[in-house]
């Protein structure tokens, strides 16, 4: 596994991977190279590429949970509240030495921490 990024390595690479354009067209080219990737290495993911309160591409592999949807659900709502990548927010409520779910004053069920959802 690689090593953890640190917050401000994540704010660069977030600089670093702004979109000159983003529509649903973008949205599908993204989800496609996705799901290719995905087919490519077997991997049993979920995924879904987004802008704020519209999913545009969503795609569940072989092997992937239902529960999944759930997880992505969770991800984007801290994604959609704080403009920031979920772990961004978990690596920031740490440096604080605080637990994630005081940190941001929501529930577990409304929101995930950590993991790959990003603006």
């Amino acid at each position: 596994m690689a090593e953890q990024q640190t917050i401000e390595e994540l704010q660069i690479e977030a600089e670093e991977l702004q979109l000159a354009a983003f529509d649903p067209m973008v949205a599908w080219e993204i989800g496609c190279h996705i799901q290719r990737r995905a087919v490519a290495e077997n991997m049993p993911i979920a995924f879904e590429v987004a802008k704020t309160g519209h999913q545009l591409f969503f795609f569940a592999m072989p092997g992937a949970m239902p529960d999944n949807a759930h997880w992505i659900r969770r991800k984007r709502n801290v994604v959609e509240r704080f403009y920031r990548s979920s772990l961004t927010m978990k690596l920031l409520a740490d440096r604080e030495g605080r637990p994630f779910w005081s940190a941001i004053s929501f529930r577990r069920t409304i929101m995930s921490r950590a993991a790959a959802a990003c603006p």
